[in-house]
């Protein structure tokens, strides 16, 4: 699939209820004007944390040093938004294209399974596709980039465990297969978010110091199938740990037509 692009910064893809209607941001119009936003408007349980990890990473990222002082920080508060996310965002705006044919945000390029390929449509990238009782649509039907982005943040947090499909190129696999080795990052995890009266002080909230250095995924090499080493150990790597190597499909309508799914680094 040629001459699509899907970037997570600049197209509207996270639902949120703001000035009391609902509406679907962007990354940058969400950074830009978050007092606006009194919630994510999302009923997926996973959906939200996953999203709200993505959002916090991205703040330990642009902010490595943190904020200065408790008078800083309130500045901040007050000021309703941080320059320096939103400039961190356009500096890394070309690792954010889920569609990159060399790139994908999340994901492995190129990435195939030994042997004849499956559909597995959507079954394998989110737990609520595996069961027909739990499904809220057809997993077999594309879908938008939109959709598929908060799916891809899903898997890559909270996948199950199980044999997954072996993918060429990873040493682990074997036969097709790739042996399990548990559920993803935040699977064995309680997560608990803290709630303001905007999303903006949800997320200066949830906010923390750490001195352990935030290198997010997206800035180290592009991922691929073996097992990568962290030189950081911060909260913007854990929020965004690539516990699951991934691959959306895309058809010729720019539509998500379904996904690869193995694992990645052991948690």
């Amino acid at each position: 699939m040629a001459n699509h692009s899907f970037n997570l910064v600049t197209e509207p893809w996270i639902p949120v209820l703001a000035d009391g209607k609902h509406e679907s941001y962007s990354l940058e119009t969400l950074f830009d004007q978050p007092t606006s936003i009194r919630q994510l408007d999302i009923a997926d349980p996973l959906g939200r944390v996953s999203i709200m990890r993505l959002l916090l990473a991205i703040m330990y990222a642009a902010r490595q040093e943190g904020y200065s002082s408790p008078a800083e920080a309130k500045r901040i508060m007050e000021a309703g938004r941080d320059q320096k996310i939103i400039d961190y965002l356009h500096a890394w705006a070309h690792r954010f294209d889920l569609m990159s044919e060399t790139e994908p945000f999340l994901q492995v390029a190129g990435m195939m399974p030994q042997g004849k390929p499956k559909d597995y449509g959507f079954t394998r990238l989110h737990p609520a596709m595996q069961r027909p009782l739990w499904q809220t649509h057809d997993p077999y039907k594309p879908v938008t980039p939109a959709e598929a982005a908060r799916m891809l943040l899903v898997c890559n947090m909270y996948d199950v465990a199980g044999v997954h499909t072996g993918m060429n190129g990873d040493p682990k696999a074997a036969g097709g297969k790739r042996t399990p080795q548990g559920v993803a990052q935040a699977g064995g995890l309680a997560l608990a978010i803290i709630t303001g009266n905007n999303l903006w002080e949800t997320l200066l909230l949830n906010l923390t110091p750490a001195d352990n250095g935030n290198k997010p995924i997206w800035e180290y090499p592009s991922l691929e199938c073996t097992d990568m080493e962290p030189d950081t150990t911060g909260p913007a790597y854990y929020y965004t740990y690539p516990a699951r190597r991934i691959r959306l499909l895309w058809n010729t309508n720019g539509l998500c037509a379904g996904a690869y799914v193995t694992y990645g680094n052991r948690s």
